[in-house]
């Protein structure tokens, strides 16, 4: 196939003359857009627009630019030219469309233009004279029909005008004169039907215009006179019987009377205007036809008496008006027809007395009004009749004594507003020493200060007297609760106060003497529990105060009683009982005692379960003694004595009582000894302090161990002297000096390994400063501390508090110096200054520590042996530097540990003999290089067996090559010589093959003519011989059938059936009466999307495209699905009745059982099946069920030595889309193991399978894990157990009784497989044998019915379901082998035809020419997954959805039901025979 190279040109020609002569533009890919001519600068003549096409190389015929052979240049494309835009892929180059065409003079369009399609249909012609439209324009859909005609005269529309629909109906029609519209305009429905009627006079609206809805009612008329509404309006709705309303306009106004109504005929509304504006009498009417507002419009403003009601017709309101303003009595309603309120209105303000009723009896509030203003009057009650308060308003104040009454009618307080007193709210006050002044004033404030709001109207009322609060003082929530309630005596609380809470549950209570807290004061939660008792003595704390919790958990009130800990008592008084419950409990947080002020005494904490917190003593006010901590338990948790308020002695930490925490000693409030922490009962550290720094031996221990992680000693805080580091098991892994005076290590600190065995030293020298990677910069090769210009001298260090060292190195004036080790970050990054690729070790290098380089540097240069590590501690590589520069013999490796390749580096170059060998440590290159450049001989080994030597020059190939077809050099495959890497002289080529075949041997040539037209055979008989009925394997029809249902979503064909009726064969038996759509068994939602081809496909060219639809699923309802392994511990129910048979990763390539998967997947309800090549990711990645099949190679789930792996197989069960396992034991193309060739055998391949890679595979004849039925039942059921899937197995019918052996089995034991798949010889296979082919087992419909008949005979068909496998293809063939048994069905060669397979019947040489059975990359290119994903879908759609077609004609309501009895056979002589009477069904 040609391989194509598409580019992107852009070319411009241009032809200069003044301006004059042709001009031709192209697009930016270099294919023709344009082309006419110029004349004087401007457009003449000619021109013609193209839509972008294809671009050809016009080299000729040796395909090389400027060579000036025949064809260059002379634009014109043939064969040998390469197309390098392809558009539709074909490889031909297909000449340009055009899009437009027409002619120019002077500069303006002249004469005839015409506009086209893409597909070349017409799409606008048009008449120009001197660059204006003139004479016809007629314009078409891109089907070909016109969408609109008409003509223009120099620029402006006259005469008749025609537009069209897409159908070639008429649209509409109209006239034109200079360029107005005038006369009647038409327009049409789709459908033919006239849509409105109308008429133009002069470009102005005129006369009567009528509308008709599609049915051909009537929607509206109504007259234009000049332009403008004039006359009467209606308007129908669309049954062209009720009105929708109806009036009169006068020039565009409304005027007169307007009637509007609802689609059921009840009017809706009634207004009269004059001109356009509101004038007389307006009602409106509500769905229910009840009157709901009346009233008049005097020049579109109210007047006079209006009347609301609710929608039931009971009064809502009466309002009056006086020319659009409110005048007179106004009330209102509420529904139950209780008054609300009233008032009168009076110039279009409040005047007189306004009342709102609580309900019918009681009156809520009421006011005195005078022109819009409360001024006299108002009185306030409460709902149940009691009034609230009472006083009177002038100039919006309360004026005077008002009175203030509880709920319950009896009085609350009285307040003297006073009169002619100021008034302001507590924001404008502002207080100075002690005295309120109004904000910016210096006159202490005398007078009332207010805060309104909320439900009593008050939020605060209080009096002042020269600038101190005097006299009552209220406070009220916005609920209308009161929130404060008071005296104050100049300026400071008197007597008692009380506050509340919001609910109305009181806060706090207590007396106060000249501001002062005197006697007892107390709290109260808000659920009116007490929450604190505290003791004062003129202000001063003295005596007991106790804190209680809001809740007390272990007091329970039920029925009646009161239980406590067990105990109950009778309720007397419920409240009275409660408190005194609630101090017999004592459920207190806190209580202690106070002296003058000073805590003194026992003081004790409690949990809220009533279980003592903490216990101790307080002397002036400081912690003295031991105090005592507990858990929530009651348990010791933490002991601590104090003197002083100190810490002195002994501090514990306890997690039980037998296990500590923590311990540590003070003095004085410092810590002072050992201080040692404890977790799991393990020690994990232990610091020695003194006065409160690290001073002396500390240590740290492994979690949950013994053993010793680190040790050494403080000195006032800082580290010093010598530390140690230990591994796990006790063996060193560090050990050095730490400087006291700057914390950090000093000196040569040594390193070992896990054997205990020395790793390496390195010299912190002394005073040296320590600095992180992060705080360094590098530049040209000299570090730098971050923000500092003078470079660096020092140790560099990364250490991670878990892992240890991840970097150690040192500078020396910027440069690196000394020693430089670098570990592995544990897949965390850490900042890299200075790195090379990191290489890898051969086994017997030293142990790396996960350490990724070490080496030394030198004036900042690498300097003698470096080695450097992979993160899995295996050598990448090591070698020798001089000067930064490697030098020296260096040796790389793999990840794996096998040496990569081997030779001397000079000054970085490689120089003399290099080997090179792959990861399985075969050599596959020998050679030498000089300066880098290969120079000399070299050698090449193949991993197809094939080999090379020959001689390099200056890098390039030179003298004599020869390449033998092994690596023993017995078969000669080239030979020939080069010159500067090209190849030059004569060239030999030898057949490895000659030697065996005798037709070769005598006539290399023709004998090659020969095997060239053998090995098209195949081709030529399916595409030229074969009938469309006489392929094999497959039929051309088969073929094509598969293709357009897959393509097209289409099984209708024209004319009838071409089977041959007069053979004998199969039919399915029709009913006389088939079952409705509706009822059928089948789900028909949600859909499912898809793309299916629409669009034409020729034999050079294809103008068909993808186009996306939705389709019903056709599976199976929930209750019709099929359950497989029912008893098993994760049964699989099965919506759908196909699915993909057992195709291998390998048999087939990648992309082939991607797209199948893809599409599976989409399609829900069906299965994807691994063949015996084991479980590869292509299987699942369309996300929908699987079955794996385990064969006797047993790949996938075999250990090394080819034994079983049950760790495999629990690791494949654990995947939730593999829901089955199937063991192959016989197969229907090759009643053997299976074979794949070892070419199509990758490294991909051969790692899913457990295999050697490129090596053909044959697996044994039979398991190696079972011998006979028995044993075959153990292994099943290890495998249901292990996996907790179903387990099937797949068989060849041999004979009539081949099943029964096995159904006895089972009826016996009640063990045995959860399914049955019956593979017929008719089945196909990637690679198999002749002999095995054609004659080994049965067709599959003979050997379903015969597996049937076992299982009845037995009594044990219900537990076991059977897949039938066989070129079952057809919705027809599926149903047959449905009747015949089956109750689910396997496809291969559908699915293969699916994603592109041409029966090429080269499945067996990893040739496949369509990228189907193939692994080779270049032949899969042709596969593209995306598209073939979308005909296996809708294969699949199309295949149910014919089998439920079927289901309906033989008059059953799902597939499931086929019988034996719904099938006949007709033999050679025309007798027909039912199934069921031919094979009639066994009794048990």
């Amino acid at each position: 196939m040609r391989n194509l190279l598409v580019i992107t040109i852009l070319l411009s020609f241009f032809a200069h003359a003044q301006n004059d002569g042709m001009v031709v533009t192209k697009y930016p890919s270099g294919a023709l857009e344009t082309e006419g001519n110029y004349s004087n600068g401007v457009r003449n003549g000619l021109w013609t627009i193209w839509y972008e096409g294809e671009v050809y190389q016009d080299y000729g015929e040796d395909g090389e630019p400027n060579t000036q052979d025949e064809g260059e240049n002379n634009g014109v494309w043939d064969s040998t030219e390469t197309v390098i835009l392809d558009l539709d892929g074909d490889t031909f180059y297909d000449p340009p469309k055009k899009m437009e065409e027409g002619s120019y003079e002077q500069g303006n369009r002249i004469g005839l233009w015409t506009t086209w399609y893409k597909t070349g249909n017409r799409k606008e012609e048009a008449n120009y004279t001197n660059g204006k439209l003139d004479g016809n324009l007629i314009r078409w859909f891109e089907n070909g029909n016109k969408s609109q005609e008409g003509v223009y005269e120099l620029g402006k529309q006259s005469g008749q005008w025609i537009w069209y629909f897409q159908s070639g109906i008429k649209k509409e029609q109209t006239g034109f004169f200079d360029g107005e519209q005038n006369g009647i305009w038409i327009q049409w429905f789709e459908g033919g039907a006239k849509k409105s009627e109308r008429k133009f006079n002069n470009g102005e609206r005129d006369s009567i215009w009528t509308a008709w809805y599609k049915n051909g009612n009537k929607k509206f008329q109504t007259t234009y006179d000049n332009g403008k509404l004039n006359g009467s309006w209606t308007s129908w709705y669309d049954n062209g019987i009720i009105k929708e309303k109806s009036g009169h306009y006068f020039n565009n106004k409304l005027d007169k009377k307007w009637t509007y109504w609802s689609d059921d005929g009840n009017k809706t509304e009634e207004t009269v205007y004059d001109k356009g504006k509101k004038q007389g009498n307006h009602i409106r009417w509500n769905s229910e036809n009840y009157k709901i507002i009346e009233g008049s419009y005097n020049q579109d403003e109210k007047n006079e008496k209006w009347t609301f009601w609710y929608d039931d017709g009971t009064i809502h309101r009466q309002e009056s008006f006086r020319n659009g303003e409110m005048d007179g009595q106004w009330i209102w309603y509420r529904p139950d027809g209780i008054k609300d309120r009233e008032g009168s209105y009076k110039n279009g303000v409040k005047h007189g007395v306004w009342t709102i009723w609580n309900n019918r009896d009681h009156k809520k509030l009421e006011e005195t009004y005078a022109n819009g203003n409360i001024d006299g009057k108002v009185t306030v009650w409460y709902e149940n009749g009691n009034k609230d308060r009472e006083g009177v308003i002038r100039g919006k104040e309360p004026e005077g004594v008002w009175q203030y009454w509880y709920q319950d009618g009896s009085k609350d307080f009285v307040f003297d507003y006073g009169k002619g007193l100021d008034r302001v709210r507590i924001a404008e006050l502002e207080k100075r020493d002690e005295i309120f002044y109004k904000i910016g004033k210096y006159q202490p404030y005398t007078g009332i200060v207010i805060e309104t709001g909320g439900i009593k109207e008050y939020l605060l009322i209080g009096r002042f007297i020269a600038g101190r609060q005097d006299g009552q003082w209220v406070q009220w929530y916005r609920n209308g609760q009161k929130e404060v309630d008071g005296i104050y005596y100049r300026g400071r609380k008197q007597g008692q106060w009380s506050l509340w809470y919001e609910n109305g549950v009181l806060k706090e209570q207590g007396s106060f003497d000249m501001g002062k807290v005197d006697g007892l004061y107390k709290y109260w939660y808000d659920n009116g529990h007490l929450m604190q008792e505290q003791s004062y003595k003129k202000g001063v704390q003295n005596g007991k105060w106790t804190w209680w919790y809001k809740h007390d958990h272990n007091l329970i009130f039920t029925d009646g009683n009161w239980s406590y800990n067990g105990t109950t008592y009778k309720a007397e008084d419920g409240e009275e009982l409660w408190k005194w419950w609630w101090y017999l409990n004592d459920n207190k947080e806190k209580e202690g005692y106070y002296t003058d002020g000073i805590k003194n005494g026992i003081w004790t904490w409690w949990y809220e379960s009533g279980i003592k917190q903490s216990e101790g003593n307080y002397i002036n006010d400081e912690q003295d003694d031991l105090w005592l901590y507990y858990n929530s338990d009651g348990s010791i948790g933490e002991e601590i004595t104090f003197s002083g308020g100190q810490r002195n002695g002994r501090s514990t930490v306890w997690v039980s009582p037998e296990e500590k925490l923590e311990e540590k000693f003070f003095k004085n409030g410092k810590l002072d000894g050992p201080s040692t922490f404890w977790d799991n009962g393990y020690r994990i550290t232990m610091t020695t302090y003194k006065s409160d720094a690290p001073s002396g031996p500390w240590v740290i221990w492994y979690p949950n161990s013994e053993q010793v992680k680190e040790q050494g000693f403080h000195r006032n805080g800082q580290r010093d002297g010598l530390t140690t580091y230990y591994y796990t098991d006790g063996v060193k892994q560090r050990e050095g000096y730490y400087n006291f005076n700057s914390g950090l290590p000093e000196g040569i600190w040594t390193y070992w390994n896990t054997t205990g065995k020395k790793d390496f030293d390195f010299d912190f020298g002394v005073g040296l400063e320590h600095i992180s990677l992060e705080n360094l910069s590098e530049q040209e090769g000299i570090f730098y501390k971050v923000g500092n210009s003078s470079p660096f001298t020092g140790v560099i260090t990364q250490e991670n508090q878990e892992i240890g060292y991840l970097f150690l190195g040192r500078t020396n004036d910027g440069q690196k110096d000394g020693p430089w080790v670098k570990w592995f970050p544990s897949g965390k990054e850490i900042p890299e200054i200075y790195l090379t690729d990191v290489p890898q070790p051969e086994p017997m290098i030293p142990w790396s520590g996960n350490k990724e380089e070490q080496g030394q540097f030198k004036d900042g240069k690498r300097e003698g042996e470096w080695t450097f590590w992979h993160d899995n501690e295996h050598i990448k590589s090591t070698g020798f530097y001089k000067n930064g520069i490697m030098n020296g013999p260096w040796k790389f490796f793999y990840n794996n540990g096998i040496k990569e390749k081997e030779g001397v580096l000079v000054n970085g170059n490689a120089d003399g003999i290099w080997r090179f060998w792959d990861k399985e440590g075969i050599k596959i290159q020998e050679g030498s290089l000089k300066n880098g450049i290969k120079n000399g001989k070299w050698t090449a080994w193949f991993n197809d067996g094939r080999s090379t030597e020959g001689f390099y020059l200056n890098g390039k190939k030179s003298e004599t090559w020869t390449s033998w077809w092994d690596h023993d050099r017995t078969k000669k495959e080239m030979q020939g010589k080069y010159r500067d890497g090209k190849m030059i002289d004569k060239w030999y080529f030898y057949d490895k093959r000659q030697t065996q075949h005798s037709i070769l041997r005598n006539f290399p040539l023709l004998g090659r003519v020969r095997y060239f037209l053998e090995m098209l055979g195949p081709e030529l008989r399916q595409y030229m011989f074969d009938s469309d009925y006489e392929g094999k394997p497959f039929s051309r029809s088969d073929f094509s059938n598969i293709v357009i249902q897959g393509k097209y979503l289409k099984t209708v064909i024209a004319f009838g059936s071409k089977r041959d009726f007069d053979k004998p064969g199969f039919y399915i038996r029709n009913s006389m009466f088939p079952k409705q759509k509706e009822e059928m068994k089948v789900m028909l939602s949600p859909k499912i999307k898809t793309k299916r081809y629409e669009g034409t496909e020729g034999l050079f060219s294809r103008k068909e495209h993808l186009e996306e639809v939705e389709v019903s699923p056709w599976t199976l309802p929930e209750d019709s699905s099929i359950v497989i392994g029912k008893e098993c511990k994760n049964p699989w129910v099965v919506s759908g009745p196909v699915g993909m048979s057992a195709m291998s990763y390998g048999a087939l390539g990648e992309n082939a059982i991607s797209a199948i998967s893809f599409g599976l997947g989409a399609a829900t309800g069906s299965w994807v099946h691994t063949g015996e090549g084991g479980l590869a990711p292509y299987h699942t990645i369309g996300g929908g069920d699987v079955i794996m099949q385990i064969g006797s190679g047993i790949f996938g789930v075999r250990n090394e030595d080819g034994t079983f792996s049950w760790e495999k197989f629990k690791e494949k069960a654990s995947s939730d889309q593999l829901r089955c396992f199937e063991i192959k034991l016989a197969q229907g193309a090759k009643i053997r193991g299976g074979h794949v060739e070892g070419s199509k055998i990758n490294e991909e391949i051969a790692e899913i399978r457990g295999v050697t890679p490129w090596k053909t595979v044959d697996s044994p004849n039979r398991h190696n894990q079972f011998q006979d039925l028995p044993s075959l039942f153990d292994f099943i059921d290890e495998m249901r157990n292990v996996g907790g899937k179903p387990v099937g197995i797949k068989i060849v019918m041999g004979g009539p009784d081949s099943a029964d052996d096995l159904a006895r089995l089972m009826q016996e034991t009640g063990r045995g497989p959860d399914f049955i798949t019956i593979d017929g010889s008719e089945g196909g296979s990637g690679a198999t044998y002749q002999e095995m082919a054609d004659s080994m087992g049965l067709p599959i419909n003979s050997g379903l019915i015969y597996c049937d008949d076992a299982l009845r005979k037995y009594g044990v068909r219900e537990r076991v379901k059977i897949f039938a496998s066989g070129k079952l293809f057809s919705p027809d063939k599926i149903a047959i082998a449905l009747a015949s048994g089956a109750d689910l069905v396997n496809i291969a060669r559908g699915m293969m035809i699916s994603v592109g397979c041409i029966g090429a019947m080269k499945c067996h040489t990893n040739t496949c020419p369509v990228g189907v059975a193939t692994t080779d990359p270049g032949h899969q290119k042709a596969l593209v997954v995306d598209e073939k994903k979308w005909r296996v879908l809708n294969y699949v759609i199309t295949l149910r959805n014919g089998l439920h077609t079927l289901a309906a004609a033989s008059g059953i309501d799902s597939y499931t039901k086929f019988e034996r009895k719904h099938v006949v056979y007709k033999d050679q002589y025309g007798k027909v025979t039912a199934l069921d009477k031919l094979f009639p069904y066994p009794s048990n």
